[in-house]
């Protein structure tokens, strides 16, 4: 069983090598935020150690949380944009080349990118009830049995950290790059998802898929029967057959089968032939069914040319005696017109 033939793949539709450029320039824009936000953790983290040599009894505590929170905004930031990356990277070509895969690919991956930034918008608007749950309008931090009078907005090591610079500049940068990934990404699942393009990653076959034309699946039936059924006689009949004396076809006979049989001698002693009766088999009735007559040809025997034999249902034999001179005896002889009779038993004188 052959596959079916597949038409040739048309042209690439400008719409896919701007959605291949698109999403070259999504991955160019996703590598320059995850450097921006390594260049950020490492400077931030450098700001800590400077504003740890500004402040030596600076409490060890903060100087950890303010390294940990580093740490960890740089990899919730940075840590997806890289994947997204390299997924929309590793995707490009195939779907460049035509790969339907690839393609559904694409499309995952901008599900999951807005879904992650919906995660991490929900994530901040939910810090703000927790934050406003910590500290009630009854609280007063003079009745605080622990509070040591310090407050902790005028520590000496956060303000010579906050003193050497401010990174708002690097979040405008990160949204602003943020929003321009979104909007490219948009922009290629739109691309992707036209008819035009539809078409082209899903050619259609050029034939539908013949039948089997040697077998079938198991438990279906053959497309084609694979022969013809046997004629059958009706039910009833004899099979056909050539009647007897027929030659058979394809091997000469003589013209008189007659000589090559020994013949009985004449006599009152030769049988007859059995009369026919209610138990002699029926001949089968002529029908479509019936085989031909075999055709006449050089070999075949003429007509009446068979020795003779006695007729079907016939008695003894009725022929008069002869005598020696070849006249029928007996009382049926005719006289001799010429002379007296030669019949010893007739009693006429002269024997």
């Amino acid at each position: 069983m052959t596959s079916p033939a597949v038409a040739a793949r048309p042209a690439r539709p400008a719409v896919v090598t701007v959605a291949f450029w698109l999403q070259i320039a999504t991955v160019a824009v996703l590598l320059v935020l995850v450097g921006i936000v390594v260049f950020a953790a490492v400077r931030y983290n450098a700001q800590i150690d400077e504003a740890v040599r500004r402040v030596p009894d600076a409490d060890p505590a903060e100087v950890s949380g303010e390294r940990s929170g580093n740490v960890f905004t740089a990899g919730t930031l940075g840590a997806p944009a890289l994947l997204l990356a390299a997924w929309l990277a590793a995707t490009a070509l195939p779907l460049r080349g035509g790969s339907n895969p690839a393609r559904i690919l694409v499309f995952v991956a901008a599900g999951a990118q807005l879904l992650l930034c919906f995660v991490q918008s929900c994530g901040g608007l939910l810090v703000i009830p927790l934050m406003l749950g910590l500290g009630g309008p009854d609280y007063d931090p003079a009745l605080d049995p622990e509070f040591d009078g310090t407050d902790w907005e005028q520590s000496k090591f956060l303000d010579a950290l906050y003193d050497q610079g401010d990174p708002e500049a690097f979040f405008a940068i990160g949204g602003i790059g943020l929003a321009l990934v979104l909007a490219l990404t948009l922009a290629v699942v739109v691309l992707l998802l036209v008819p035009e393009s539809g078409r082209w990653f899903r050619p259609a076959s050029s034939a539908p898929v013949p039948p089997v034309p040697y077998g079938y699946w198991p438990g279906h039936p053959a497309a084609y029967p694979s022969g013809y059924p046997a004629a059958a006689y009706p039910p009833g009949h004899p099979a056909a057959a050539y009647p007897p004396g027929y030659p058979v076809a394809g091997y000469p006979l003589c013209p008189d089968p007659a000589l090559h049989l020994a013949q009985p001698p004449a006599g009152p002693w030769t049988p007859a032939h059995p009369p026919a009766g209610p138990w002699t088999p029926a001949q089968p009735p002529a029908g479509p069914w019936a085989p031909a007559q075999p055709p006449a040809g050089p070999w075949a025997a003429a007509p009446g040319a068979g020795p003779a034999g006695p007729t079907p249902g016939g008695g003894p034999s009725v022929e008069p005696a002869r005598d020696d001179a070849g006249q029928p005896g007996g009382n049926d002889a005719a006289p001799d017109a010429t002379g007296p009779s030669t019949d010893p038993g007739s009693g006429t004188p002269g024997s």
